[in-house]
């Protein structure tokens, strides 16, 4: 809690500024080889066989830069970005770093299904959504029997594996 009031949420509050102030100052941080691990994460496997992948300082941090780059995907303050992979899939390095450039981000966990996906895309409006092709064809599977308008979908990303070719028509209007 900041300096505001804090009368309303009960005598169990802790202050900010008072934790802070009761720690000793700075912090010894680690010499680190950036090759070292930084994260693991476990596949569910969407892709084949569930596995864990190690990502190092060094690639989360080439991510971020990577994925900041108005070279590398394009987006700007106007775009609205929802991820529809498994959060286990991408380290959120590069996703969440785009914040601070402006654009909006909605998490589509835990509703990786083909209905309440594209029931949140009608609703969101996302310029960008990224996914692995099971998502991406339980998402298609949906909007061919159903009223679904995914034309907010400018650009698509597919992970881990490409998604059949025949499958993916990138633009769907409101009819079924």
């Amino acid at each position: 809690m900041g300096q505001g009031d804090a009368s309303a949420l009960g005598g169990n509050v802790l202050s900010y500024d008072e934790l802070l102030a009761a720690e000793p100052g700075g912090y010894d941080y680690p010499e680190l080889d950036e090759r070292s691990a930084a994260a693991m994460c476990y596949t569910s496997g969407t892709t084949g066989n569930p596995k864990g992948v190690v990502y190092s300082h060094r690639s989360t941090f080439l991510h971020s830069l990577a994925a900041t780059s108005g070279t590398t995907f394009a987006l700007t303050e106007r775009d609205r970005i929802l991820p529809s992979s498994p959060c286990s899939t991408p380290t959120p390095g590069g996703s969440l770093r785009r914040l601070d450039d402006g654009l909006r981000l909605r998490d589509a966990e835990p509703f990786l299904q083909g209905e309440p996906l594209c029931k949140l895309i009608m609703a969101e409006k996302p310029t960008v959504s990224g996914a692995v092709p099971t998502v991406w064809n339980d998402i298609l599977a949906y909007a061919d029997k159903n009223k679904v308008d995914l034309t907010s979908l400018g650009w698509c990303p597919a992970a881990g594996r490409p998604c059949p070719g025949a499958s993916w028509r990138p633009s769907r209007s409101a009819t079924a």
